[in-house]
């Protein structure tokens, strides 16, 4: 997350959970990108590649679509602790706090996206609306002030033809040649509108920012959003998972088999990254051929469960458990921000060495 505050303070680094499951997305471009790199050009291997792409959105549309939207907001408003196979937002109301669509409902959501512009990445326009889709719709049975940011009057048609948006800007300074900067423009553009319009300003205490391509899956949001209130100059960034095919982790030599199966129940396990010394450093890390690179299937696709250095295909796994566990803390003060509570347990990004990429989103607070 870029903090769009222009302040003295910068604040502390960002900081992501230490059990994968309470704050995470799914790369869905990494699925297309992996594929090219393991395909050749040939019409067999585009075919394969369609089959594939189409095949893991097809699996993620089950859970992430605008009817099953309607029995979890329904269950939400009704206070319920809910671990729905719809569902990919954990809900949990607690006493003595402000409720979870409270918190909700004062939260802005940006999402910067192309629909029929070359991006940087190279993923091909086919599989660009049915990402949307799929973020807009994990996205929406909690968050409703959801803002896209576009380039052109044609996205921005076309996303207000298929997605409830709460509005569209196009972002007129950002040209055919420098897409790559819709991102932090959509940012400065929304940091402009705050300043000058005092409405806007006071309805929203947080900011969630991601990109059109990333799959949202949470839980303990209420503990969330008070360690944000307290640690007001901190930004929570997700894990971004890599979702490769099965094709592909085969062509990595995989036994697909070996695939733990936790179906869309993410709220019922645990995966808590490394907190040892070695958690400073990559050499713990583990290739994706490796056994030790543990994967899951969850939501319908298989995803690689930790962070990962998509070019080498390197990734510091998470310990799975079939039950929630308290993630490990004999941690190092200097390194990992500790919850006052049970978890969620946070850790700084940057500190660890993990480099949130500039475009990996986030939820911060803003600070009127």
């Amino acid at each position: 997350m870029l903090d769009i505050r222009r302040t003295e303070k910068w604040g502390e680094p960002p900081i992501q959970t230490i059990d994968l499951f309470d704050f995470s997305v799914l790369h869905l471009s990494s699925t297309e990108r992996l594929l090219y790199k393991t395909l050749n050009r040939s019409k067999e291997a585009k075919d394969l590649l369609e089959r594939e792409m189409n095949h893991t959105l097809r699996s993620l549309s089950v859970y992430f679509n605008p009817h099953a939207e309607g029995n979890i907001r329904r269950m939400a408003m009704e206070g319920k602790s809910t671990a729905l196979a719809s569902s990919a937002i954990s809900y949990n109301f607690k006493d003595n706090r402000r409720s979870l669509q409270e918190l909700a409902d004062r939260t802005l959501v940006v999402i910067p996206f192309l629909l029929s512009s070359k991006g940087e990445s190279g993923t091909m326009k086919t599989y660009r609306k049915k990402n949307l889709k799929l973020c807009f719709w994990s996205i929406f049975p909690l968050f409703r002030n959801i803002i896209g940011a576009v380039v052109n009057d044609r996205d921005r048609e076309q996303a207000l033809r298929i997605l409830p948006f709460s509005r569209v800007i196009k972002i007129p300074e950002v040209t055919v040649t420098g897409m790559c900067g819709l991102p932090m423009a959509a940012l400065l553009q929304i940091r402009r509108e705050m300043l000058i319009n005092t409405t806007m300003r006071d309805s929203f205490d947080f900011i969630y920012y991601t990109e059109g391509d990333q799959v949202l899956f949470a839980r303990k949001l209420p503990d969330i959003f008070s360690y944000l209130t307290t640690h007001q100059y901190t930004a929570l960034s997700p894990h971004r998972l890599v979702v490769p095919s099965e094709l592909v982790l085969q062509s990595f030599g995989r036994n697909l088999a070996e695939m733990i199966n936790i179906g869309g129940s993410h709220s019922r396990f645990s995966c808590c990254l490394d907190t040892s010394s070695l958690a400073v450093t990559r050499v713990h890390w583990k290739p994706i051929s490796s056994p030790s690179a543990t994967v899951i299937k969850i939501f319908g696709v298989p995803v690689v469960a930790g962070n990962g250095n998509f070019f080498t295909q390197e990734y510091r796994v998470c310990n799975i458990s079939h039950r929630v566990n308290h993630c490990p803390k004999n941690v190092n003060s200097a390194t990992f921000l500790m919850y006052d509570e049970d978890p969620p347990i946070f850790i700084k990004a940057i500190q660890e060495k993990l480099y949130v990429n500039d475009m990996n989103g986030g939820l911060t607070k803003y600070i009127h």
